[in-house]
């Protein structure tokens, strides 16, 4: 705590009579939010500029996972990241309840994943992760989650996984914020920004220009219009469903050739995800619904007693090598990239937040 206020104070007087806003971000999604948290907390005046409504993108239309899918099959480099947001995620979510009376309804459901897996890239993702798994016959599958009574092959099973309900946190993060004097502004679009002698000098937004010292791109899918190259980040699509089930039928979040279940405290279950490259299309498709709801009755055959109450899309924004760009701009002192994190956005928040936050203070 002593050190936390001596950079605290560090940083106040190396800001003193400075500009109006230190570092503005643009994009208002959990990335968004959370690097705006760290920066806040450290002292600097932090502006968001979202060009539509905030946590209303990819942050909001995601299932909560707090884990890849297949993290074994993720790049290393992301690994320790992982692990570090997935020890964080429960005081994070506690804290942002003592602060605003919001619960994010952080759970740790384990999941439950009945694809065939090679064994030895699961034995090493445990190792150099320490994160748990165990294999699980049919009668294991069955006392683990009842719900599965059915004969089923063996799955394997982890029983870390966690969840959080994507709007509650959105919504504590914004209100959070909100109270600690970070200023957000939503409907504004940037359309420049500026440098002066290969510095960050002001963006140019729809209310006009803002100076600034420190900007930090975290617009999902639009980041792309922000890099040299645009193709750097991809929008992809995915669609989802909501399930109008009876609390206690599952507890478990389970998972089937890239297709999940996730049990919510209400008895709800979410049906995601697909995988669309159709650009900047948000639209959804019967096509889309008809698949997810067959591929979960095929895992849960109960599942077609229960009607879909919801069914929505977002656009998740992709990198080629499905690493995330969390790094400052090679041209341009000053500007950051914290995006491209693909289906990984909620889970990887915390930890690449932290990253940008530790990047700005070497320049402090």
């Amino acid at each position: 705590m002593v050190k936390q206020t001596l950079l605290i104070d560090g940083i106040h007087k190396h800001l003193e009579n400075k500009l109006a806003i230190d570092c503005i971000i643009i994009g208002g999604g959990i990335i968004g939010m959370m690097t705006a948290r760290e920066l806040s907390k450290a002292g600097l005046k932090v502006q968001i500029l979202e060009k539509g409504q905030i946590g209303q993108e990819a942050s909001w239309a995601g299932g909560g996972i707090l884990s890849p899918l297949y993290p074994w099959d993720t790049p290393q480099e992301i690994w320790p990241m992982i692990v570090e947001s997935q020890r964080e995620y429960p005081e994070i979510c506690r804290d942002l309840e003592e602060e605003t009376g919001i619960d994010p309804q952080w759970l740790q459901s384990g999941l439950i994943n009945f694809d065939q897996i090679d064994g030895d890239k699961l034995k090493d993702w445990a190792e150099k992760t320490g994160l748990e798994y165990s294999k699980l016959d049919t009668k294991q599958i069955a006392e683990i989650e009842p719900a599965f009574n059915q004969v089923h092959e063996s799955s394997i099973w982890l029983p870390t996984v966690a969840q959080v309900r994507n709007p509650r946190i959105l919504k504590a993060l914004k209100r959070s914020l909100l109270d600690s004097g970070v200023k957000i502004q939503e409907g504004i679009e940037v359309s420049a920004i500026n440098q002066v002698k290969g510095k960050v000098e002001s963006v140019e937004a729809t209310e006009g220009r803002i100076p600034c010292k420190f900007v930090v791109v975290a617009a999902g899918a639009w980041s792309g219009l922000f890099f040299e190259d645009r193709s750097t980040i991809e929008p992809v699509r995915g669609q989802m469903l909501l399930i109008d089930s009876p609390e206690g039928f599952l507890n478990r979040i389970v998972l089937k050739d890239g297709i999940y279940l996730i049990p919510r405290k209400s008895g709800q279950i979410l049906i995601g995800s697909t995988v669309e490259y159709v650009g900047f299309d948000k639209g959804i498709t019967q096509e889309a619904a008809e698949k997810l709801k067959t591929a979960a009755v095929k895992m849960l055959p109960p599942i077609r007693e229960y009607n879909i109450v919801q069914h929505w899309a977002g656009l998740r924004p992709a990198t080629s090598g499905g690493i995330p760009v969390i790094q400052e701009d090679q041209r341009i002192q000053g500007l950051f990239f914290n995006t491209g994190h693909f289906r990984n956005g909620v889970v990887l928040a915390p930890a690449s937040s932290r990253k940008i936050f530790s990047l700005i203070l070497n320049h402090l």
